[in-house]
């Protein structure tokens, strides 16, 4: 859609008054020539760029708006566009002024430039300036400046962009030359675009207009927007909506639409590779919901989910032997124990390791074969009063020594944790030194500093610990 196809619908539809070339020259006279002349002398300080210069005058009681841009080029003159309001320009000088203002870099005279804003706006208080009054003022702006008199010229007289201008579809409008429009000779904008006025709201920004240029993409948009009208508000970033749209494309419904993915993307871009990820993930999910049950996990961590399943499934091939092995060896200590606060148990199979890495968020799954051959022995510690519920993840070697004791998702423990761990040790005879312990797995500052004071006079030792990568003496870190 071409610019001379507008001034066919302002004058053959709108029946919009042509102001002619002619009739500019008769009546309205050019700028004063001293002004004219500081005007060139800014221009050939800089001739490789356009200089524009507008100025808003009066004739009589009648206002109009004056426009000279200086492009040695293109031109190799002056090029002097005059209009006013309730009149439209001849095609060929309309095709002209929207060719500077969508496609060529404009320079300005700041001070000149906010002098005529100042103008305009009490002019003409009906215009809304909302959209540009905040970037017009500055030089390092000046691409918001095309946008600006494109709005000025069309919101000034009876036109298809007229409508848009007046509906706050400012970016719609502008970029209209690229869209498709379903229906130019509608009353409406819904009927013209034969979409809500929601969803154009939401096409009303600068990296949504994009998806209505053509026929094509007009229908996809529309059906994307059928599927999840009910999901989205008019606020819905691109990232948001190349999410809908993904699902829509690949899936033909909103059945996998999640909440939680499409908050997340109210921030962050949509990453394409990320969308088969969560494909990948769905698909083994299915297969082994019941050994790693898992909610859907954010985008930044999918990829490591991802590859979690792929090791249980790899692993779930020998499942028979695995759990052999591991049924094996839970003998091969006497692990159990409970009392009024603590259970310590032994994974009895595949499930309850893989249960246990999912809920902790952990490496688990990669100590199958290990536990399975008995190279080394996880334990699970947990409350007496909610034994299902996981809690700490331990460690011991075939030597019976303590290596590694973790929360969920690798936190760190805390003093209480510690006292218990060492009990334990000393009831089943397990090696036990929390200064090791800490060095590996570093823990919380509640009740840190107690334990460690008590562990190291009971044993008679002051060694240097380990704390954010500082080595410092005990007493350093106590005192």
């Amino acid at each position: 859609m071409n610019s001379g196809f507008f001034s066919f619908f302002e004058t053959g539809i709108f029946h919009c008054p042509v102001l002619n070339a002619k009739e500019t020259e008769n009546n309205y006279p050019i700028i004063e020539e001293d002004i004219l002349k500081v005007m060139e002398d800014e221009f050939l300080q800089e001739p490789e760029r356009i200089l524009f210069v507008p100025f808003l005058r009066k004739r009589n009681t009648e206002i109009y708006v004056d426009l000279y841009f200086f492009d040695a080029i293109i031109e190799g003159t002056i090029v002097r566009i005059v209009y006013k309001p309730g009149y439209c320009l001849e095609e060929e000088m309309e095709r002209k002024l929207i060719s500077y203002l969508h496609d060529k870099p404009l320079k300005i005279l700041s001070k000149q430039f906010r002098e005529f804003i100042k103008r305009v706006k009490n002019a003409f208080p009906q215009c809304d300036f909302h959209d540009y009054e905040d970037h017009l003022t500055y030089k390092k702006n000046t691409k918001i400046i095309g946008r600006f008199m494109e709005y000025l010229y069309f919101s000034s007289h009876p036109s298809i962009k007229e409508k848009l201008y007046k509906a706050g579809l400012h970016t719609l409008a502008y970029n209209l030359e690229d869209l498709y429009v379903d229906n130019l000779l509608a009353t409406s904008l819904e009927e013209m675009f034969q979409m809500p006025m929601k969803l154009l709201r939401i096409l009303n920004r600068e990296r949504m207009y994009q998806r209505i240029g053509s026929y094509e993409d007009s229908k996809r948009v529309k059906e994307v927007y059928r599927h999840f009208a009910n999901r989205i508000e008019e606020t819905i970033t691109a990232a948001q909506w190349d999410y809908i749209e993904q699902l829509y494309v690949r899936e033909g419904s909103a059945k996998s639409f999640s909440k939680r993915l499409f908050r997340y993307y109210e921030k962050n871009a949509l990453n394409h590779y990320t969308y088969d990820e969560y494909r990948e993930f769905e698909k083994n999910q299915k297969r082994i919901a019941d050994y790693y049950p898992v909610r859907r996990p954010m985008p930044e961590s999918v990829w490591l989910t991802v590859r979690n399943q792929k090791e249980i499934i790899s692993c779930l091939k020998f499942e028979e032997k695995l759990n052999a092995g591991i049924e094996k060896h839970q003998n091969d200590y006497d692990f159990f124990w409970e009392d009024s606060k603590w259970i310590v148990t032994h994974p009895k199979n595949i499930r309850e390791v893989t249960k246990e890495a999912a809920a902790q968020k952990n490496c688990l799954i990669y100590y199958l074969f290990r536990i399975a051959m008995g190279d080394t022995h996880i334990l699970f510690v947990r409350h007496s009063d909610n034994p299902g519920k996981s809690f700490i993840t331990m460690e011991i070697t075939p030597q019976g020594k303590i290596v590694q004791a973790y929360k969920a998702c690798n936190r760190k423990l805390d003093g209480e944790n510690m006292r218990f761990i060492e009990k334990y040790a000393e009831i089943k005879g397990f090696e036990f030194n929390p200064t090791e312990l800490y060095g590996d797995v570093g823990v919380d500052n509640t009740g840190v500093s107690e334990y460690f004071r008590d562990y190291l006079k009971r044993h008679d030792r002051i060694e240097p610990i380990k704390e954010q990568g500082i080595q410092m003496e005990l007493a350093d870190y106590l005192y």
